[in-house]
């Protein structure tokens, strides 16, 4: 989630084809004439619609479902792939430590001699150009849903719920939720290097975003995150990350961009909390909670671009 790996190595926690979808120029008519949209500081959205280049969301469960579990899972999850059509799932391997008493088992991003190193199944599709368009993944303790070409919200959430409901039960029947969580990645290209600003695209009075960097032309970064205690048993993480740099663009030359990265993450039975008796979320209830994160998210974004850059990208 090579250019890409560049890109990861710069921002953290960036999904693979971050860079890579299509961009679209952006016009406006005027008195029968097509006049290019006016820069944001020389900066200009990634798409015509709006910023965000990929959007992930992730349902974690307190620990992995049993192997029994597992097995009695999987025919389920091939199943729901073929009637969403995104072929055939592959295995996604993570680190696996298995220790019986008699022997210790470690892989490591490989595949694995023994099935009970595999961590999840993943449908990946992919353009034409061989670029990612969208991951589903049931992993042994989590599902997510990633999309490169994110249009709006109910449409993902959608995809969400098409997904996962029918998966939901076979976790929640034996392992209680943990947390539900939203990321988004949002760029900004720079067209005009020689009206280069980046104080009219990040709000220089954010609280997320420090000044010092908006300041500066040279590459940046910015990283802030807090806690807010939503209930006696809900504890929320919210995390922004602002980089400014070079990043490979669509062509794999590198381009001067500024990449916004929020995440809202609710969890429940964390440390000092209530602990929540039962398996906590249903189905319903979590995808309730996707939707809250999603308007939250949107109002942090507002907070962190300028007036003038929210209304271009219709925020």
């Amino acid at each position: 989630m090579h250019a890409r790996r560049d890109l990861r190595r710069a921002v953290n926690h960036t999904p693979d084809n971050l860079v890579e979808a299509e961009k679209t120029s952006s016009s406006r008519g005027t008195a029968g004439c097509t006049m290019p949209e006016p820069t944001l500081g020389g900066f200009t959205p990634f798409n015509e619609a709006h910023a965000i280049v990929s959007v992930q969301a992730t349902i974690q469960f307190a620990h992995p479902v049993s192997e029994a579990q597992w097995a009695a899972m999987r025919s389920v999850i091939w199943q729901t792939g073929r009637d969403l059509g995104v072929g055939h799932p592959t295995p996604a391997f993570g680190l696996s430590v298995n220790f019986d008493g008699s022997r210790l088992g470690v892989a490591l991003n490989s595949p694995s001699v023994t099935s009970q190193q595999a961590m999840g199944l993943n449908f990946s599709t992919f353009d034409t150009n061989e670029m990612l368009v969208e991951r589903l993944s049931a992993n042994k303790d989590a599902i997510q849903v990633q999309t490169n070409q994110y249009i709006r919200w109910k449409p993902f959430s959608g995809r969400i719920e098409q997904f996962a409901k029918n998966l939901y039960k076979f976790y929640n029947y034996e392992v209680p939720i943990a947390l539900v969580q939203l990321e988004y990645w949002d760029r900004f290209d720079l067209v005009e290097a020689q009206n280069q600003d980046s104080s009219a695209l990040i709000a220089s009075d954010s609280p997320f975003v420090s000044r010092a960097g908006i300041e500066h032309a040279e590459p940046w970064h910015s990283h802030s995150g807090r806690f807010e205690r939503l209930s006696d048993r809900e504890r929320r993480l919210i995390q922004t990350k602002v980089d400014y740099g070079d990043y490979p663009g669509k062509t794999g030359a590198p381009t001067r961009s500024i990449i916004i990265y929020t995440m809202m993450q609710d969890a429940l039975n964390a440390p000092g909390y209530r602990r929540t008796v039962g398996m906590g979320w249903g189905f319903n209830e979590a995808m309730a909670v996707l939707d809250r994160q999603h308007t939250a998210l949107k109002g942090d974004l507002r907070r962190i671009i300028t007036l003038e850059a929210a209304e271009r990208i219709g925020l």
